[in-house]
């Protein structure tokens, strides 16, 4: 239930370069600007791009990789990723307002009999507060929580299996290409020592 009603929503940190005048460093120019700003997203929006289902399945056109960004932009403090309630946004004070909220309470929150005496009527009612408050701890503190991090693993294992297929994808395409004709030059270039290597190689790939 859950699953069915969060919405995932990301918003760029002010850093203290933005403060200071330089703009979030997620501009459209940046490869994780798709992570940038996204509104109240179901979870079917980071599921539903055409992409191959297994490895034999290459018909796919693009990867969805939007969760994958999201994380890495949040664990650098780029964006911030908000798991809202549908119908609750941001009203924490109006936990009631959702779904998972009110089936709770249906099952716990004790009906008020016609016949009750008022007496019995105000105890039932102080013990249905004390139930509906426990309850609206329960969800902020514990379970919203634990659902949320499940929820997270599960949309990065997608995102990253999508990754693993486009790239299985991309392998088979290089493999297809046929021989080349003449010689090519690799370049390999090593960041730490800042040296750079060269080679010729002929059309079957052996160094000259």
């Amino acid at each position: 239930m859950y699953w069915n009603l969060v919405r995932i929503s990301s918003q760029p940190v002010n850093s203290k370069k933005a403060k200071s005048g330089h703009s979030n460093p997620l501009d459209i120019y940046h490869e994780d600007f798709p992570a940038k700003r996204i509104r109240r997203r179901d979870i079917q929006a980071f599921l539903q791009e055409k992409r191959a289902s297994s490895l034999h399945d290459y018909s796919s056109q693009a990867v969805e990789d939007t969760f994958l960004r999201v994380q890495r932009c949040e664990e650098k403090n780029l964006v911030k990723v908000l798991f809202e309630i549908k119908d609750s946004y941001g009203q924490e004070e109006q936990l009631d307002q959702n779904e998972i909220y009110q089936k709770m309470n249906s099952l716990y929150i004790c009906p008020i009999h016609p016949n009750c005496s008022p007496e019995e009527m105000k105890v039932i009612q102080e013990w249905n507060m004390v139930r509906s408050t426990t309850i609206i701890k329960l969800l902020t503190n514990y379970a919203f929580k634990q659902m949320e991090a499940e929820l997270r693993d599960f949309l990065r294992l997608e995102a990253e299996k999508s990754v693993v297929v486009e790239c299985g994808r991309q392998f088979k395409q290089m493999l297809m290409v046929g021989e080349f004709r003449g010689k090519v030059m690799a370049v390999n270039y090593e960041e730490e020592t800042g040296k750079m290597h060269l080679a010729i190689l002929d059309s079957h790939g052996e160094i000259l």
